[in-house]
């Protein structure tokens, strides 16, 4: 159980710096679903590094993140990730 505690935790972690990231770096360009995964990939990345961890952390990351299914600003979608880090809190 303290496994899941701990993906649980990164993965909140993982949302607030994509948000921050997002509303930092280029606010008003489009969000693209490529964007989506090299935001994951590379929190993942930083956090565990090229590990089981980070694969995992990843993964956990994609499964969780809204899609990008609409034409949006990076801005917009980090309210949308923002949204979504509260209501799985």
């Amino acid at each position: 159980m303290a496994d899941r505690t701990l993906l649980d935790e990164d993965v909140h972690a993982g949302f607030a710096w994509i948000a921050a990231r997002l509303t930092t770096v280029r606010p008003d360009d489009e969000m693209t679903p490529n964007a989506r995964q090299m935001l994951a990939m590379r929190y993942a990345e930083d956090t565990h590094g090229h590990t089981g961890a980070g694969g995992f952390l990843y993964g956990a990351l994609l499964e969780r993140l809204p899609a990008v299914d609409r034409d949006l600003t990076r801005g917009e979608y980090a309210l949308i990730v923002r949204r979504a880090e509260k209501v799985g809190a």
